[in-house]
């Protein structure tokens, strides 16, 4: 039986970064229980969205990671037709 736990954001970060200083990604995955692939995602995850750290130095507006790829997904969703049925619809 699979059991899922979760780990918090600074879980996460401080796992990351034991591997950025030179630790072994298996001693990690070792003592945090968790898969290669998993840390390996998290580190990406890291490197890619690091920069905005500093975003805030230039002025510039900070957008919450996951923003755009959420709009893009409400965009191409199809919207559900909503039909509703009133009572004097309906008793006609």
């Amino acid at each position: 039986m699979n059991c899922y736990r979760l780990l918090s954001s600074q879980t996460k970060a401080i796992i990351v970064l034991e591997g950025l200083a030179g630790r072994a990604a298996k001693d990690i995955c070792r003592e945090y229980n968790i898969t290669e692939s998993q840390y390996r995602r998290w580190r990406q995850l890291f490197l890619r969205l690091s920069p905005q750290v500093f975003e805030w130095n230039r002025g510039e507006q900070r957008e919450k990671p996951g923003k755009r790829a959420a709009q893009a997904k409400r965009k191409t969703r199809k919207e559900k037709p909503t039909c509703r049925i009133s009572n004097s619809t309906a008793a006609n």
